[in-house]
């Protein structure tokens, strides 16, 4: 076989798997296009439990933490809410110690971290912990020992909501499911550009061979 024969079969083998490829990356746009939309769907639906969580934090000032921290002995519901804290941020605290739980609030960008928290990334493990702790504390209660701790509560309880909301919409399988389709469109769509830049290749090959007095054999 001449090397014109050869690179005329390697452009038709070429042009028939860029017709399967071209085919398998459109059927993965569409796929791509309805995971978004039901993710976006997912976010909507969970919208305003997200808008509860923020207008709460926001309405929190640094001096509610100011007169926490200040406890070194506080009144048990102010006690439990505090250990909720490090829990929801997955951090790695013994909750039944109260100097090891006093420190992570006493940072002084604790506060800034309360707002850049990953709603998405808190557990179930996490949210069942919480909820077991603050079974039998109402704002009611805890208004009576500490007007702090009652905007830590309703923080807490915002962001039960909330996750509570995110779980019967899937969001978190939502989100993964179009990651995961993002990344194979990726592929695919590279995939396609490579057979593109081979189809280039061999017809400049081509030209020029064909260009030549002889097809070398």
């Amino acid at each position: 076989m001449n090397q014109q024969k050869r690179l005329e079969i390697l452009l038709e083998e070429n042009q028939e798997m860029t017709i399967f490829k071209t085919r398998d990356f459109k059927k993965t746009e569409e796929e791509l296009k309805t995971d978004k939309e039901t993710y976006e769907a997912a976010l909507t639906e969970v919208q305003p439990w997200r808008a509860s969580v923020e207008e709460i934090l926001g309405k929190m000032v640094k001096s509610d933490l100011t007169e926490l921290r200040s406890m070194m002995h506080p009144p048990q519901h102010v006690k439990t809410v505090c250990q909720c804290l490090p829990v929801l941020q997955g951090l790695h605290v013994d909750i039944e110690n109260w100097k090891a739980v006093h420190a992570t609030f006493s940072d002084t960008g604790f506060f800034r971290s309360l707002k850049a928290l990953d709603l998405d990334s808190i557990t179930h493990k996490q949210t069942a912990v919480i909820k077991d702790l603050l079974k039998n504390i109402t704002e009611e209660e805890m208004l009576k020992v500490s007007s702090s701790g009652v905007g830590i509560l309703k923080f807490l309880e915002a962001v039960l909501d909330y996750c509570e909301a995110s779980r019967k919409a899937h969001l978190s399988k939502k989100k993964e499911k179009l990651i995961k389709t993002q990344e194979m469109h990726k592929v695919k769509k590279r995939e396609l550009e490579k057979m593109g830049e081979e189809k280039v290749a061999l017809e400049t090959e081509l030209r020029q061979l064909m260009g030549r007095p002889e097809a070398s054999e």
